[in-house]
């Protein structure tokens, strides 16, 4: 991957133990990498960090695989995520880790967002390839 200046940088939130990074991986898919805990402090930054850096790119992945808390304030997130890029008409993804996929699984949500198991899964479901 190929990382390109000018993705805006994420600041960490207070009493958070979590971080989030960007990269913009093709001229049209910016990667959101989480790590951490995503709970009722870094719930709200984790929106808004995944807001800014995503603007009106057209596809945006962000990738969970770190996370080791995801908390019910993060489903909040996720809804909001889904539910703005589906009314722009722009694709999302969503790398899960097991804390995601666990709290996914016990609110019956398994199947109500676009999880893969990698990048290159949610990029193959576009057809996009990188080098």
């Amino acid at each position: 991957m190929t990382v390109v200046p000018g993705i805006p940088k994420c600041p960490r939130a207070a009493y958070s133990n979590a971080t989030f990074g960007a990269q913009q991986i093709t001229s049209h898919v910016i990667l959101v990498n989480v790590s951490g805990e995503i709970d009722l402090f870094s719930a709200p930054e984790f929106g808004n960090c995944v807001r800014r850096t995503a603007g009106d790119v057209g596809r945006l992945i962000i990738d969970m695989t770190r996370v080791e808390f995801f908390g019910t304030a993060g489903l909040d997130v996720l809804r909001a995520v889904n539910d703005e890029r589906a009314n722009a008409g722009r694709s999302w993804a969503m790398i899960c880790g097991r804390p995601v996929q666990r709290l996914l699984h016990a609110a019956g949500l398994d199947s109500a967002f676009p999880c893969y198991s990698s990048v290159e899964g949610a990029l193959g479901s576009w057809k996009i390839r990188i080098a």
